[in-house]
């Protein structure tokens, strides 16, 4: 565990993603990656990562968006994936290497307090990764703060779960044979706690974003 995870105040998020509880989202990464496909590229063409490009993928998953994303920048460019994961990361290292791509890279860090270097980032990005943070507005404040003053924000998250658009047919189904399952609180970390685009705009603005939309 690195220092900048010890101090971390997603600690308790850190144990969890690193617990044998989360081993099923590592291993079955590419089962998620063709169920998010279509979304991920629909991301990225709104991204619009350019040649040259200094990119961060915030919970980088087992490396597949950062692969695109080098791809994208090209050898000029740089992307840093960051996870709080360590097997995740190991993960995402094996496709890195396996290309041989010297600029891309990717860390065990919480990106809520660790100290990216100032005007080091063009481009910030994530697919599904940033719903956990337990201070989500101080988070993104430390990853503005490592932007270059033009540079872009593009997440993807979640929208609320009675919208139909997350598959709780099976939860529901066979909630009665399980343990009492814990409901989040609107502020705290869980799957849905962006749903809310007027929540989005307070921590994204409160962190020093500007031209904050959610489509």
């Amino acid at each position: 565990m690195t220092h900048q995870q010890a101090v971390s105040p997603n600690a308790a998020q850190i144990e969890f993603w690193n617990s044998a509880a989360s081993r099923t989202w590592a291993d079955q990464y590419e089962r998620m990656d063709r169920a998010v496909a279509a979304l991920a590229k629909e991301l990225l063409d709104l991204a619009a990562p350019q040649p040259g490009e200094r990119v961060l993928d915030i919970g980088r998953g087992a490396g597949t968006i950062v692969l695109e994303l080098a791809t994208c920048v090209g050898l000029g460019g740089h992307v840093l994936g960051a996870d709080v994961s360590e097997l995740s990361v190991a993960r995402a290292r094996q496709p890195i290497a396996a290309a041989g791509l010297r600029h891309a890279d990717a860390i065990v860090a919480d990106v809520s307090v660790h100290p990216f270097a100032p005007n080091s980032i063009d481009l910030a990005f994530s697919r599904f990764r940033v719903m956990f943070f337990s201070d989500p507005r101080a988070a993104f404040a430390n990853v503005r703060r490592a932007m270059n003053p033009g540079g872009r924000l593009a997440l993807a998250v979640f929208r609320a779960a009675g919208e139909g658009l997350w598959p709780i047919t099976p939860v529901e189904a066979v909630r009665h044979l399980l343990p009492p399952i814990p409901t989040p609180g609107p502020e705290e970390p869980g799957p849905f706690s962006w749903a809310d685009p007027a929540r989005v705009h307070r921590i994204l603005e409160g962190a020093g974003f500007s031209h904050v939309a959610a489509g």
